[in-house]
């Protein structure tokens, strides 16, 4: 399992991407993904992360650990698998 930090989704060309802000692993990605069009017709909202969230990854699935607004952190408040280590 690892842990990531959700950043900002971006928007290109309709297409929305969202990384980690710690090791920039792609967190989610609209590239190739279908569902339906929205009651008037327009296109349904792609599903991101909040900004801020800690995800945490087991294989092929994703699920919130916690939300922050803290923009720092200590090495004790980072959560069990945390991603930093990709990095290091």
């Amino acid at each position: 399992m690892t842990t990531h930090l959700a950043g900002t989704p971006i928007w290109i060309n309709g297409r929305v991407i969202q990384r980690c802000l710690i090791c920039g692993e792609k967190l989610c990605d609209s590239l190739n993904t279908m569902s339906p069009v929205e009651a008037d017709g327009s296109a349904p909202v792609f599903p991101t992360w909040a900004v801020g969230a800690w995800v945490e990854f087991d294989r092929n699935r994703a699920s919130l650990v916690a939300e922050t607004e803290r923009p720092f952190f200590a090495a004790e408040d980072l959560p069990e698998g945390c991603c930093l280590d990709l990095v290091e």
